[in-house]
């Protein structure tokens, strides 16, 4: 992904949403990390509007983008060095190369920084929880809404307006999305070449030449 996405695709898509929201604030939040059993957490899938104007692909995250200004501030998990040491972190260094954003805060800071851009911004927007059946939904994105709802005069949700600037595919996009299909070719070609008897040699086949590429 790094070939293809550098720090500029994040920062634009941020001042995208930001003019599409007539310079207005917005505020969202990575997904939280979810248990599988015990002290084993589920595989790790982001929230996918966090990762569109980010980059960061890891769990509590959020990222504040104040479209009067321009400028981007993200807000470091609250991690305990227990927790840090098991799951290990990414340096705020690397957090910012990957997603260009002007300044990175600790959790501490957050709700007081939103407290202060209350005072400009009568209205902060977000992503809304969505409902998609009968799954346990991840808390994260609810649980900022209610502390979005403590602060501002009015929240909303900017679902669509990413939705609008999500279905028009960048250069680079298509270009990752052509090379992931050439691959998907590749496995299908072999397949072609491989003796197989059951479906866990078809998923070997496949797995094989994904990972190599």
């Amino acid at each position: 992904a790094a070939a293809f996405f550098q720090s500029d695709f994040f920062a634009n898509n941020r001042r995208a949403l930001g003019t599409e929201l007539s310079g207005g604030l917005f505020v969202l939040t990575a997904y939280a990390k979810m248990q599988r059993s015990a002290d084993m957490a589920q595989p790790f899938t982001q929230e996918a509007s966090m990762w569109y104007l980010t980059g960061i692909d890891a769990h509590d995250w959020k990222v504040i983008y104040d479209g009067t200004r321009g400028h981007t501030w993200l807000i470091e998990p609250d991690m305990s060095q227990v927790e840090r040491i098991f799951d290990g972190v990414i340096s705020s260094a690397e957090i910012r190369k990957i997603s260009g954003a002007d300044e990175i805060i600790p959790h501490k800071e957050f709700e007081p920084l939103l407290r202060q851009l209350a005072r400009k911004h009568s209205a902060v927007h977000t992503v809304f929880p969505e409902d998609y059946g009968n799954f346990v939904h991840n808390p994260a994105p609810a649980k900022l809404v209610k502390l979005l709802e403590r602060t501002f005069s009015s929240v909303l949700d900017c679902r669509q307006n990413l939705i609008k600037l999500r279905a028009i595919k960048q250069p680079r996009e298509i270009s990752a999305i052509t090379k992931a299909v050439a691959i998907t070719a590749k496995g299908f070609e072999a397949l072609k070449k491989t003796q197989l008897r059951h479906e866990y040699d078809i998923e070997s086949a496949f797995t094989t030449v994904f990972r190599a590429h």
